[in-house]
């Protein structure tokens, strides 16, 4: 299996795992909110609100297992990067002077191997059709996710207006694009499905221009 195959064969893993180990979750979340069986036995206006912590229960489940499914993503991407380098190496495609990327002070690991792809395997990541920025924020947001905010106010200055962040947020951001506060991160089934598609489709241009050069 080559390096693009392996990495969408990880991709489609991830998507089917998480609509797979979600499923009774966001049942049993819809069936407390309807009052459905077997969540239909109490008294309506009963203090606390009855099944709520069940509700809470189930709803942070599925946070963690979206963010779970997140980092692996990041996972995948990385190691399509450094198999990607090792092939380069293993050919010897143009003039390689350095085997590895090196960290240069103030980069942090995309911006280290986005350097390197351009001076050592000719490929500028720029030209992706795939959004630079985002693909950025899906590598470096797997730091943050524990925290559960922006915890870098570099990272926020980066991203005010992420795609991890729900709806109501980015509206709210807009308002204080110069603030320094970090936002909640919310990932979802929908961004998370947007981050698996973007890496597929950024890793697929990679490929593809890796197979235009000369051996």
């Amino acid at each position: 299996m080559n390096l693009l195959s392996m990495l969408h064969h990880n991709l489609s893993f991830i998507s089917r795992f998480y609509e797979t180990a979600s499923e009774p979750l966001l049942d049993a979340i819809r069936k407390i909110e309807i009052h459905k069986e077997p969540y239909d036995r109490f008294a309506f206006q009963a203090e606390p609100p009855p099944l709520l912590q069940e509700w809470l229960d189930n709803e942070e489940s599925v946070n963690l297992l979206t963010k779970q499914c997140l980092c692996l993503v990041q996972q995948s991407f990385k190691e399509f990067l450094d198999g990607f380098i090792e092939r380069n190496n293993q050919y010897g495609l143009g003039n390689i002077k350095r085997k590895a990327p090196a960290k240069y002070d103030g980069e942090n690991w995309f911006e280290t191997y986005k350097r390197f792809f351009f001076e050592e395997c000719h490929i500028n990541w720029a030209n992706s059709p795939v959004d630079l920025k985002l693909i950025e924020e899906i590598s470096l947001i797997r730091n943050d996710i524990h925290p559960g905010t922006f915890s870098e106010i570099e990272n926020f200055s980066r991203f005010p207006i992420s795609v991890f962040v729900d709806e109501w947020e980015q509206f709210e951001s807009r308002k204080r694009a110069n603030s320094a506060k970090p936002c909640p991160i919310a990932i979802t089934r929908a961004n998370l499905l947007v981050a698996i598609l973007a890496i597929g489709d950024f890793c697929a241009y990679l490929d593809g221009e890796w197979q235009k050069q000369p051996i």
